[in-house]
């Protein structure tokens, strides 16, 4: 795991907050997801995927929706690539992509959000130093990798992403422009993108 800098401060945001946290970061690696998808002839897979982290943003705007998140999850089950079935590198970050929205779906049927960002946060930051390790052919310590410039851009990222959640009152139009002006980002986090 990570030395996380965001972990004092992510406790800062209110539940719906980090559920908007999560989102953002979910949207980056959607961008992995699809990337597998669209390389493997799936792209209706990419399709229910999106669905799923509709619903989600869906959450934060629409006051009373309401939606039924342990379904959404055995959906996302049906998503999840089976590593050994795949040849191509992308399957590890599209399978990253899914336990991050899976960590999303079951923050909204705990109390305990602030335990699941923290676990979105950590899964981007692993998907971000897995590539590297794998571009690089290298192992390195946990401390190794806190100091590789993937990830201080990956924390500089996510840090970014907090102040701009901190700092704007909660509202459901700030949770649509959010998610337009993250809709339109078509690069992840590991430099994929989508055309």
């Amino acid at each position: 795991m990570f030395r996380n800098p965001l972990q004092l401060r992510l406790k800062k945001l209110s539940p719906q907050q980090l559920q908007l946290f999560m989102l953002v970061l979910c949207e980056r690696m959607a961008i992995n997801y699809g990337f597998f998808a669209l390389n493997t002839e799936q792209k209706v897979n990419f399709d229910k995927f999106k669905q799923i982290m509709n619903l989600l943003w869906e959450s934060l705007s629409v006051k009373n929706v309401q939606i039924n998140f342990d379904g959404q999850l055995e959906k996302l089950e049906l998503l999840i690539p089976q590593e050994s079935d795949y040849s191509i590198y992308a399957v590890h970050p599209a399978i990253d992509a899914c336990e991050a929205l899976s960590e999303a779906l079951h923050a909204k049927l705990t109390d305990d959000v602030l335990e699941h960002a923290l676990s979105v946060s950590q899964i981007s930051l692993k998907t971000v130093c897995d590539v590297y390790l794998a571009e690089h052919d290298i192992e390195i310590t946990e401390a190794e990798a806190n100091e590789l410039e993937p990830i201080k851009d990956e924390w500089d990222n996510q840090w970014e992403i907090f102040r701009l959640i901190l700092d704007t009152p909660f509202s459901a139009s700030f949770v649509k422009e959010l998610k337009e002006e993250v809709s339109q980002i078509k690069e992840s986090q590991i430099g994929l993108f989508l055309s």
